[in-house]
């Protein structure tokens, strides 16, 4: 018997991490997961609820700042620019060296277009487009070429 129970003891150990890796991971990266899928399917409100419960559950989680950003899509998606514009500048603030700070950024750029403002848009996209190594610096680049009406593929 305790030979029987040392091997389904061993058999599990060296199952779990397999069965983790097929399954997606831990809990914690299906919650969030859940929660991106929902922005993706539109269900902006489900996939609020679903990331504040993983950051309640995991405030310091491997997956907080694109949850943080995503709930800030959320908010995008259903027209809550105030919330949303507080979900960016909670990214930057929580997590500044992340990629999603600096995608914040832009979108924060896009909010302010959205909501009218445009030389304040511009700034920021000014200030993005200065850095080369930033995942959204091309994008950022032609719109402020777009802002300054020239063509996003002009020389400078």
């Amino acid at each position: 018997m305790a030979k029987a129970l040392l091997t389904t003891l061993v058999l599990f150990l060296f199952c779990l991490p397999v069965a983790c890796r097929q399954t997606g991971g831990a809990p914690d990266a299906d919650l969030f997961r859940r929660g991106r899928q929902l922005i993706i399917e539109g269900d902006y409100v489900r996939a609020r609820k679903s990331l504040e419960n993983y950051l309640a559950q995991h405030p310091n989680g491997k997956f907080a700042s694109r949850a943080i950003f995503f709930i800030a899509k959320a908010e995008v998606g259903l027209g809550n620019f105030a919330a949303a514009r507080s979900a960016f500048q909670r990214v930057l603030a929580q997590h500044p060296a992340t990629n999603e700070a600096h995608k914040a950024r832009y979108k924060m750029a896009m909010l302010d277009l959205f909501e009218g403002r445009r030389e304040a848009a511009l700034r920021k996209f000014r200030k993005l487009a200065k850095y080369p190594d930033g995942t959204l610096a091309p994008e950022a680049r032609a719109m402020v070429h777009y802002l300054e009406g020239r063509k996003p593929w002009s020389a400078r």
